[in-house]
């Protein structure tokens, strides 16, 4: 059986400053405004349940697109 992925390709990265509690993807940028680039997230964290645990979902988010090529 074959299936074909359809995802936002990696690498994936966590937001910081303005785009904290989001992921983005490095082909995510899609625009470019007097200040920058505006990023447009491919997903929301959760980040008020637990500090440390949001954290670490987030990095194994990130991780999913290496961790995909790791096991094919």
């Amino acid at each position: 059986m074959t299936t074909t992925a359809k995802h936002t390709p990696g690498p994936w990265h966590m937001g910081a400053g303005n785009g904290e509690g989001f992921i983005f993807a490095d082909e995510g940028r899609m625009r470019m405004e007097s200040g920058g680039t505006t990023l447009h997230a491919i997903c929301k964290l959760n980040t008020d349940w637990n500090e440390e645990e949001d954290a670490a979902n987030g990095r194994l988010m990130v991780a999913s697109p290496a961790l995909l090529g790791a096991c094919r």
